[in-house]
């Protein structure tokens, strides 16, 4: 299998979602046509970050083969799939247990991700959290983080993009990390045991925003 790996490394600071989806689109575009010679598709594999736990790839084409969709894959490293490929039930179920061993922590590392899917360059807040070695590594999960945002962007188009994943983080954070997966997001579970949609949960999260202020 012929596969072209391309070096793709570059920092979203004082970029906007615009600008970074156009510059990935963009990098896309020099790809051939395919098919390759004795293949159906000509492989690429973009090395986008680079961590001490592993180097992130961006892998296309990905498993349904369309358009500018891409995977997301961390050399060397297996998730609950049991592939390369990370998921956000990966990213929140470490979260989940960071919060459990250390809530002040947890909480950090959250609003660090934030950040991330907020344009801020992971390399920008590194040095201002101190790892505690519970779980993957933050480098990981803020680097992971800002190329998951960046396929939300492209896989939604003119939809929730990048913003669902900000959404789900503080209805983890709100629900205390109690939620079951559902085929267009997550189902969640107040303190009795009382699961509620995600458009509830919405719902409970303005409401306890506006308390705040």
């Amino acid at each position: 299998m012929a596969t072209t790996n391309v070096e793709f490394i570059f920092s979203q600071k004082e970029m906007t979602r615009e600008e970074v989806r156009k510059r990935v689109v963009e990098k896309f575009f020099e790809e051939k046509p395919g098919p390759a010679k004795d293949e159906t598709y000509n492989r690429y594999h973009y090395l986008v970050e680079k961590t001490k736990e592993g180097n992130i790839f961006l892998i296309r084409p990905a498993n349904l083969k369309l358009g500018f969709d891409f995977r997301v894959d961390v050399d060397g490293m297996v998730f609950r799939k049991g592939t390369n490929a990370p998921t956000h039930i990966d990213i929140i179920e470490d979260l989940k247990k960071k919060s459990i061993e250390d809530k002040e922590f947890g909480n950090k590392v959250i609003d660090a991700i934030l950040e991330v899917v907020d344009m801020k360059d992971p390399e920008e807040i590194l040095n201002k959290i101190e790892d505690k070695n519970i779980g993957y590594s933050v480098e990981l999960l803020l680097k992971l983080s800002k190329w998951l945002a960046i396929e939300m962007d492209i896989r939604y188009w003119n939809g929730w993009g990048r913003t669902k994943y900000s959404l789900w983080l503080n209805l983890m954070r709100l629900f205390k990390f109690k939620y079951e997966p559902t085929p267009k997001g997550f189902k969640y579970y107040d303190d009795e045991g009382l699961g509620v949609s995600e458009e509830t949960a919405i719902k409970a999260l303005n409401n306890s925003k506006q308390q705040l202020h």
